[in-house]
């Protein structure tokens, strides 16, 4: 086995899901995709119902508006700075006292519900590593995390419940 950096990488192939014609992403009403807020891509007008796999893997979200699927293939490596990006996730939100919820929201983003939104810092948020902030419904944000998002979800539930469980005794 070769650790060199020049040896030939095995290609993906990842064939139409959908018959239909392509669409420019910058065309597409929902502006993650259009903006390219979490990568390049591809979009397909749907002539047909029918879903087919693009590649093999395992189908782990179906968007509830149906518009978008997330397919697991190779585990994603853990991202070793998890914890410290959390950390910066967090002051940048307004503090542990700011942030009611987090989970993750499809592979991508932080789905954040905030107490104050005026606490929240996007320049501090993309210092910490976001690609880019939605405001979805009131106190709700999505953060755009790339794909360790259910990673830092955790991270920063975490350190969430640390708080919440900390006592002082006498």
């Amino acid at each position: 086995m070769s650790s060199r950096s020049d040896s030939p990488r095995a290609a993906a192939i990842i064939k139409a899901p959908l018959s239909g014609p392509l669409v420019p992403l910058i065309d597409v009403p929902d502006p993650v995709f259009a903006q390219k807020i979490v990568g390049d891509g591809i979009s397909i007008d749907p002539i047909t119902s029918q879903l087919l796999a693009p590649c093999g893997g395992k189908v782990v979200q179906l968007h509830r508006a149906g518009h978008a699927v997330t397919i697991a293939g190779a585990a994603i490596a853990r991202d070793p700075a998890a914890a410290e990006k959390a950390r910066g996730y967090v002051a940048a939100l307004g503090g542990r006292g700011n942030i009611d919820t987090v989970t993750a929201c499809g592979v991508t983003r932080l789905r954040v519900t905030v107490r104050d939104g005026a606490a929240v810092d996007e320049t501090a948020l993309a210092a910490a590593g976001a690609s880019g902030v939605m405001h979805v419904a009131g106190p709700a944000l999505h953060v755009i995390v790339g794909p360790h998002a259910a990673e830092y979800a955790e991270a920063i539930s975490t350190l969430n419940a640390q708080v919440s469980t900390l006592r002082v005794e006498s």
